[in-house]
């Protein structure tokens, strides 16, 4: 099996010499530790706040992270492409250096292996938790760092600073250790800091703030598109019922909502300062990753894309299943994108198939959450190891051949809540603002799931990882798991919503 988050701890209470749980809740069966368990319910962990097997190592907390760094069972399989790549060995394209310092030192560690970077992580939400995942997979250690005390990445980091990010010399003072910093989040005065203070000395930021200030706004974006002849929802009012209003600036399906009728607009002051109206387009969904540097990019895997009756994304499905042709065509659209925005990084495109045209949505110049995690299971590419050997200056990338040359395997990315005897199947909402998570294996037939389950209680929510060998296999491996959490949970009422153009969600018992 692939990596199972922290390696087995022989001797801790409950747990026999192979690290397995002495309970006889299913939902343990095979847990290893991934975060700091004894810390996830918030406990604040700073310099000199030490606890567990921390103690004597400065500035760490919560459990060694040298657990993460074992290597996933199919060592010859699907992981041995991103593996070798780490250690600089494996198939790679060349790319030109990227401007900005870079420390030699980060650089070295690349060249001679992961053992002993870390990487900062600047905000502990959504993409705190892909960019922690993700990190430790690739066998760097991980400071997280968020204003607030707990947040839902807390406990899959090797180092915790309750910081917030406002001052250019206390934030590079705090970093002067990271060997790269991954900005996490969207608020414009933190991420106005971490440029200057990338471009004021030597801090190498996974980051590129000229890219992200068009994707961040539909409006700019959409000049883009229509610029470069791409094919979007017809805008308003040159289109007819049913419309999609989008706030210019929200990320995902924040603020979204569809209208029927003029009857139902929503009246001037209750409208986002600055929004788009276009028209509502059905169709599957699907989402494609770009990287690289001006001249040299690579796309990555096409995945599905499934969302909850609220338009937010709640299962991704690899491989996707579309065609060759339109997987050309929506890798075309990725690059000649990337190339107009003179990209530096990382961007995630999502697009929707309707009558056999993609017809795009919106672009995002960053570390997206949910699709790298499956794409990782799927074709054993780690983004976050590519974009360290992208942005520490060794101008490397894996080839898309590379990862290419193993038929990737299916797998089923998905978000789940659990409260009052329901289960709900919903979007990535569901784990935003919970409490810290960890990592488990075999958790209730699931490969492995990023939860914050205990025991007895009977309100939490989960990331469910499922990989098989074909599409049939994962879904039948998917469903069991949801019977066996619906039995042990006693669960009486299950829900798994599409989206609607204003009806009421479906309720199934």
């Amino acid at each position: 099996m692939p990596y199972g988050g922290r390696s087995p701890r022989a001797g801790y209470p409950g747990r026999d010499a192979a690290g397995v749980s002495g309970s006889s809740d299913p939902g343990l069966a095979r847990y290893r530790w991934a975060g700091r368990p004894e810390n996830a319910a918030g406990r604040r962990c700073q310099r000199g706040h030490l606890s567990g097997s921390a103690r004597g190592r400065t500035g760490r907390c919560g459990p060694s992270s040298s657990g993460y760094r074992r290597r996933p069972a199919d060592a010859g399989g699907y992981f041995a492409g991103t593996r070798q790549l780490r250690a600089g060995t494996g198939p790679a394209a060349r790319l030109p250096g990227l401007d900005g310092a870079a420390s030699k030192r980060s650089r070295a560690m690349l060249e001679t292996g992961s053992a002993g970077m870390m990487i900062a992580v600047i905000g502990g939400n959504l993409q705190g938790i892909e960019a922690a995942y993700l990190s430790h997979k690739a066998g760097w250690e991980v400071m997280l760092i968020d204003r607030r005390p707990a947040p839902p990445a807390a406990a899959l980091c090797d180092r915790f600073e309750q910081f917030n990010v406002s001052s250019p010399g206390e934030t590079a003072r705090l970093l002067n250790k990271a060997d790269l910093v991954l900005p996490a989040l969207e608020n414009r005065e933190a991420l106005n800091v971490l440029t200057t203070c990338a471009r004021a000395g030597d801090l190498p930021l996974a980051f590129d703030p000229s890219a992200y200030a068009v994707s961040s706004s539909k409006i700019r974006s959409n000049r883009v598109f229509d610029s470069l002849g791409i094919r979007v929802p017809a805008a308003w009012p040159g289109c007819g019922f049913p419309v999609m209003i989008k706030p210019d600036t929200a990320s995902g399906s924040e603020g979204v909502r569809v209208i029927q009728r003029m009857a139902d607009f929503p009246p001037e002051p209750d409208m986002p300062e600055k929004y788009v109206i276009q028209s509502y387009t059905p169709g599957p969904v699907y989402s494609l990753e770009v990287m690289g540097t001006p001249g040299a990019y690579r796309p990555l895997e096409v995945v599905a894309l499934e969302m909850d009756a609220v338009f937010d994304c709640k299962r991704v499905v690899a491989p996707s299943g579309l065609s060759p042709d339109p997987v050309h065509r929506f890798e075309q659209m990725a690059v000649t994108l990337a190339e107009a925005l003179r990209l530096k990084g990382l961007m995630d495109l999502e697009v929707i198939l309707n009558d056999g045209r993609l017809v795009l949505l919106e672009i995002d110049a960053r570390l997206p959450s949910q699709t790298p995690s499956a794409v990782y299971w799927s074709t054993g590419l780690n983004m976050m190891a590519e974009m360290g050997n992208l942005f520490l200056d060794s101008g490397k990338v894996q080839s898309g051949k590379a990862f290419r040359d193993h038929r990737p395997r299916a797998v089923i990315y998905e978000h789940i809540q659990v409260r009052k005897k329901t289960l709900a199947v919903g979007g990535e909402h569901l784990m935003s603002g919970a409490s810290p998570v960890t990592v488990r294996t075999d958790f209730f037939g699931a490969d492995e799931a990023v939860t914050n389950y205990r025991p007895k209680n009977d309100d939490w929510v989960a990331t469910l990882i499922f990989a098989a060998s074909d599409r049939r296999q994962v879904w039948e491996k998917r469903n069991a798991a949801i019977a066996a959490i619906r039995r042990h949970c006693r669960i009486a009422q299950y829900i798994d919503d599409s989206p609607g153009t204003g009806e009421k969600p479906e309720k199934r018992t």
